[in-house]
């Protein structure tokens, strides 16, 4: 499949699938879970806007 996405964005998106997975296969969502949410969601934002 092709998404048009450059290698730093792949990572990103399969990073946060596998996290999702991970988060939403438990009965019960932990703080860490939603902690590693935050920081994947802060890494996507500092690299839309580095050059």
């Amino acid at each position: 499949m092709i998404l048009g996405l450059n290698a730093t964005d792949m990572t990103l998106l399969s990073l946060t699938l596998v996290l999702s997975i991970l988060t939403f296969s438990g009965s019960r969502t932990t703080v860490l879970e939603g902690s590693v949410h935050l920081v994947v969601f802060l890494v996507y934002i500092v690299l839309i806007f580095s050059p």
